[in-house]
């Protein structure tokens, strides 16, 4: 269960979450850096660790936009500093990001049973998940957890249920296959270990639109 219930906090969060995410952004100039901690330093306080892990945690319930700034933020901090990759696997953090699509073997080769996706219908959050998979992906360890979890297959099942598509959500409106196909490309382009596990999930997505296709007919 979500520790913070109440729209109010959750405000105050989604704030902290943006404010943290601008400055950190631009956290390479020697100005940002005298004035703050560096980012291997505030990722690894408890208390950013553990509200981390309470949002990813917890994703359906803190909802979309603040799991997409988290997901920026943490995303750009492992790019900045290596070290944080290691850490954010040592620690945990990983499994957590992770655990937040599905059950492993929820979305194999059997098509028919497929379970529902569990990212919300939000295009920023769904667009932002390559991004923290891609610096997950950095280093031969983190590769190699990554293709273990196989986040890929939940991923992209977002394209063949009907809880992303009109009339329930607008989320699939927008450019987002084109942008989660970007995010993809670089995954591979950049860690060839995870190609086959990539193009494996796109191949499974494909065989489920037209499972689903057939059963309409």
């Amino acid at each position: 269960r979500p520790l913070t219930t109440d729209a109010s906090s959750r405000i105050l969060l989604f704030s902290a979450a943006n404010c943290l995410t601008v400055a950190y952004h631009h956290s390479e100039a020697p100005a940002a850096a005298s004035a703050a901690p560096s980012a291997g330093e505030l990722i690894r306080r408890p208390e950013m660790e553990g509200l981390l892990r309470e949002v990813f945690g917890n994703m359906p319930e803190y909802g979309g936009a603040l799991g997409s700034l988290l997901c920026t933020f943490v995303s750009h901090l492992m790019n900045q500093d290596p070290q944080i990759v290691h850490w954010a696997h040592r620690s945990g953090l990983a499994s957590c990001f992770l655990g937040m699509f599905a059950a492993r073997g929820a979305f194999g080769d059997d098509i028919a049973s497929w379970d529902e996706p569990r990212l919300g219908p939000n295009t920023d959050l769904i667009t932002s998940v390559p991004n923290v998979v891609a610096a997950l992906s950095l280093t031969e360890s983190g590769a190699r957890s990554v293709r273990e979890a196989d986040p890929f297959s939940p991923l992209l099942a977002v394209f063949a249920s009907r809880k992303y598509a009109m009339p329930n959500s607008r989320c699939l409106l927008s450019e987002m296959a084109a942008i989660v196909g970007t995010g993809l490309d670089e995954i591979m382009r950049h860690t060839p270990s995870l190609s086959e596990t990539v193009m494996k999930a796109v191949v499974r997505v494909i065989r489920r639109v037209v499972y689903l296709g057939k059963k309409l007919a």
